[in-house]
């Protein structure tokens, strides 16, 4: 059975710290509160990536609209898109050209876990946000 969700989607890693705090930004500074959460290890992602033809290597986030997806310093700036000032901001990064913005995108998410670590746990989910994660 395919859970109930809403579009777009974040796809994290739900091991690495850095994502979790970085959902937990996310949900603070969001305007609408309509960004819908998984993990790249969820089987409902799983099942997602292959309707979607999503490449089996991306292994950091991917955001997910309706009719594209986006990973690596694109999905971030996608996801800039839903927050609110100063954050927001980080979307003019997208006039960076895109291997500029990949490299250090790339070095950043090969070494996120060794830099801020792991955790079994994914992110504390507040009552009221419970209904955009799929776990």
């Amino acid at each position: 059975m395919v859970p109930s969700y809403t579009y777009p989607i974040l796809v994290i890693d739900g091991e690495c710290m850095l994502c979790n705090k970085l959902v937990n930004v996310i949900i603070e500074y969001e305007k609408e509160q309509d960004l819908t959460f998984t993990s790249l290890s969820s089987s409902f992602y799983q099942q997602l990536k292959s309707n979607r033809n999503i490449p089996e290597n991306i292994d950091s986030i991917v955001y997910i609209s309706k009719d594209q997806y986006y990973f690596e310093s694109d999905a971030a700036i996608q996801v800039s898109k839903h927050l609110t000032y100063p954050l927001r901001a980080l979307y003019y990064s997208k006039y960076v050209p895109k291997n500029i913005r990949d490299y250090f995108y790339r070095i950043i998410a090969r070494n996120r876990k060794k830099w801020f670590g792991t955790t079994y746990n994914c992110t504390r989910i507040k009552p009221e946000n419970r209904r955009r994660f799929i776990l």
